[in-house]
């Protein structure tokens, strides 16, 4: 329900692409940016945040002309192990039991193939599996957002499902939701 007034609200919000301006220069930079995500827990489908606390990008360009020439292409990784949803114990149930496969760290990266008419497609690799992700995008000042929703069975993730669930079967009422909402948000700097 969330993410369905999240859209609804970007989609009134913005009704113009990320505008270039022909005197401006935008630049980017990594440490304004937060990839964070809510996963799903319980029969009541209660949301657990988390974010990641290393994520690593890389534009093809420092400056440019348009958010949109800024990003298109730039190449991401996340330190899968650098999970944070504010509780320590969580964080080690979720990288022992969800975020490692075969005993090494679940590899996430990506890069942005195109953004158009306030949809960002992203090519998102998670567990070795590629998958084209379309994300809602926002921008209200210099802040931008993406959203968008997976399920982890699309990645090849049932077994960390399954092992998660196991983990924290009686908090999670034996219901832990394969579906995760994720939120991409940054800060460009502009001058004109």
């Amino acid at each position: 329900m969330k993410l369905f007034h999240y859209l609804l609200s970007g989609a009134l919000l913005m009704s113009t692409s990320l505008i270039a301006s022909a005197s401006c220069q935008f630049t980017y930079s990594e440490k304004k940016t937060k990839i964070s995500w809510v996963a799903f827990k319980t029969p009541k489908k209660v949301g657990v945040n988390a974010s990641f606390n290393k994520i690593f990008i890389k534009t093809k360009k420092s400056k440019a002309k348009s958010i949109n020439e800024l990003i298109n292409g730039a190449r991401f990784t996340v330190d899968s192990t650098s999970v944070n949803s504010a509780n320590p114990d969580r964080d080690a149930k979720l990288i022992n039991n969800f975020f490692t496969t075969n005993r090494k760290p679940l590899q996430i990266s990506g890069k942005v193939l195109s953004i158009k008419d306030n949809v960002l497609e992203l090519e998102l690799q998670l567990n070795q599996t590629k998958k084209v992700l379309k994300m809602i995008t926002n921008l209200e000042g210099k802040i931008f957002q993406g959203l968008a929703t997976i399920d982890v069975l699309d990645f090849a993730l049932g077994d960390n499902l399954r092992s998660i669930n196991e983990a924290c079967k009686e908090l999670h009422e034996n219901k832990t939701w394969p579906d995760v909402e994720i939120k991409i948000e940054t800060e460009f700097e502009q001058k004109c």
